[in-house]
């Protein structure tokens, strides 16, 4: 993989988990939803993701937030020695 393609996808990572964090905050073992505030604790990561019904991003949000996280992570560069 050239310096380029390296680079790219170093891009692609910062921008995707920038999306990511504009509905989201993690806040230790907790994720917090941006804009209803409900928070789901990562050992119930298996579980829907339950927003407010009030809540903006309750319809364009995944309902699994942990492993949409977990997705981007695979995605981290590999590390030098």
């Amino acid at each position: 993989m050239s310096a380029r393609d390296r680079n790219a996808t170093r891009y692609l990572l910062d921008d995707s988990l920038n999306a990511w964090s504009t509905k989201w905050v993690l806040d230790a073992n907790m994720l917090l939803c941006a804009g209803c505030a409900v928070g789901q604790c990562i050992r119930d990561a298996d579980q829907p993701f339950i927003h407010r019904d009030s809540c903006r991003w309750a319809s364009n949000s995944t309902i699994y937030p942990w492993r949409e996280l977990a997705e981007l992570l695979r995605e981290l560069p590999t590390m030098q020695t």
